[in-house]
This record gives structure tokens, C-alpha cells and sequence, in this order.
């Protein structure tokens, strides 16, 4: 059997390699709606689809509210944030950055989760995320209320 040897131009290789390896093919835009936020971008919902650009996503707002949980101090009555999956996310993680100590309260298709002091006084979930719509709240202890980032990403 003759072994030939077969040289391409970066081009034709950058093709070949584009037909084997697509980039991200799923990869997406995030879909944002602040209309809640009055103008001001905070408390933002999302749509997110596996490999969401950009990564993390950030929401903003005002920590706690008029509401009292025994696991998760005040809230806000209506969520900070809804984020929308419409398919299965194998990993996600949403942490809070805040000056204050508060609190991440996660409700959705399978189930309801507290998290609170992770990262010193900063909330963390994550981990599988199935596909369906999830209420976000950043809560807080002592009613103060804290300027906060919620970030989602896929990566660990």
C-alpha cells in the first residue's frame, strides 16, 4: 500500500479543523430582560442555553426585603432574579459578592436551597441545574440591605 502525504494551506486546515471541531455550536447569547430593574439594571432575569456567552453572567441589585425566612433572613416578595433554563445545565454555579453577609435562596424544578457563609459571609450553589425555571433572592440578616453581584457560571 503507498503512503501519500498530503499538505494543506492554513486555510484548508483551518477549514477541515472548523468541520471537525465546531466551535461551540450550541454556544448562545445570554437573553436579558431588566425591565423590573426601572432603567436602573438591577435585578435582571436570564435565559441561559448550555455554553452561554458571556461567562459568568451578572445581576445586580439590593440585598433583602420586607419578608422573613427562618433560613434565610429577609427578602424581597417578588424574586431578584428568574433565570430560565430551557436545557439541562450539567454544572452551574451562582455565587454572590456583597459588602454585607447575605444570604442566596434558589426555588426550581427540584426543589428549594438556602445557602448562606460558603466564602466567608458569601453565598455559593452549585452543581447540576435540570432544565425549568428557577426564583432567585439575595437575602440578608438584619434587614440592612447590601448592594450585591450575583454571578452564574459553567465553569468550576
Amino acid at each position: 500500500m503507498k503512503k501519500s502525504l498530503v499538505l494543506l494551506s492554513t486555510s484548508a486546515l483551518g477549514l477541515l479543523l472548523a468541520a471537525q471541531f465546531p466551535q461551540s455550536a450550541e454556544a448562545q447569547q445570554v437573553q436579558y430582560d431588566c425591565s423590573r430593574g426601572e432603567g436602573t439594571g438591577d435585578y435582571c432575569d436570564f435565559v441561559l442555553l448550555p455554553d452561554f456567552q458571556p461567562d459568568p453572567v451578572q445581576g445586580t441589585g439590593i440585598s433583602g426585603g420586607g419578608d422573613f425566612t427562618d433560613d434565610c433572613g429577609y427578602i424581597d416578595t417578588p424574586p431578584d432574579h428568574i433565570v430560565t433554563l430551557p436545557k439541562d445545565l450539567p454544572y452551574l454555579r451562582a455565587s454572590v459578592d456583597s459588602p454585607g453577609d447575605v444570604t442566596l435562596l434558589v426555588t426550581g424544578p427540584d426543589g428549594r436551597y438556602c445557602r448562606d457563609d460558603n466564602y466567608g459571609f458569601l453565598p455559593v450553589l452549585d452543581g447540576e441545574w435540570p432544565r425549568g425555571e428557577y426564583q432567585i433572592w439575595v437575602g440578608d440578616w438584619d434587614g440592612e440591605g447590601y448592594p450585591y453581584t450575583l454571578q452564574l457560571s459553567e465553569l468550576p
